[in-house]
Parts: C-alpha cells; structure tokens; sequence
C-alpha cells in the first residue's frame, strides 16, 4: 500500500504535510552536512512532529491522528538512519550516548506525545469545539 493510498484511507490531506516535512528534513540534512560535528538535538522531535502538526486540522478521527503521528515518527526516523550512514551524526550527546540512539529516541519520544494525544478523548473535543465556533471568535 502506498503512502497516498494510506492517507487517503486515514482521512488526511497530504500536500501541506509532505511539503512542510519534506522542507524541514532537507533543512536539517543541509545543516547537518555543514556541520557534522554539531548535534541538533530537536531536529528529529521537530523532524516526527512536522507531519502531524501540519495534518492535524485535516484529521478528524483519532486512527487519523495516529496515522499522522506514525507518517512523521518514521520520516524522523529514516531521516537520522541516512545522516548516520552518511555519517553526518558525529556531534556531542545530551546524554553521553551514541548520537544515533539519542536522535532515534528523542523521535520515538515524539512518536509517543502524538500517539497519546491522537488517542486522548480531549482531541476530539477541541476539533469538535474548534468546528461550532463562528468564524471571527
């Protein structure tokens, strides 16, 4: 099954999130591959993040939601695998550890705030709120 065809099925819209994950992931390559020996540390959170963030007012379900969150988690995750095969991860950790398994489980990390909010009965409320009121207010 194809991205397009699993978007289709969750009920998102994919132009405005692909193009703004797309940017981001190439925005970070491009820095990294400048300058290699630095670690950014929030890329692969923001990386996880941008998918979901820029689908979210598309999703109307939590599946949706989770699918989002799942598309995201994965780009961050294939994105730090290549910088890494590159070899483009040789900074500094905040935790002492392999650049690689810190990249990977700040993106995990993020993959798991998405699902929970995917999940959390609240989302539904605040779409479902954000849909009655009036434009303007």
């Amino acid at each position: 099954m194809v991205a397009a065809e699993v978007e289709q099925r969750a009920g998102l819209s994919a132009r405005p999130a692909v193009l703004l994950t797309v940017a981001i992931v190439a925005l970070w390559a491009a820095v990294a591959a400048i300058r290699p020996g630095t670690t950014f540390h929030l890329a692969p959170v923001i990386v996880a993040l941008a998918y979901p963030y820029a689908g979210w007012p598309q999703t109307r379900t939590r599946r949706s939601r989770f699918v989002a969150g799942l598309i995201g988690t994965c780009g961050a995750l294939l994105e730090t695998v290549l910088l890494q095969a590159a070899g483009l991860l040789e900074g500094p950790t905040l935790l002492g550890a392999n650049p690689l398994h810190e990249s990977v489980a700040a993106a995990v990390a993020a993959g798991a705030v998405t699902a929970v909010v995917a999940a959390a009965r609240i989302t539904d409320a605040l779409t479902e709120g954000s849909q009655r009121r009036p434009p303007g207010r």
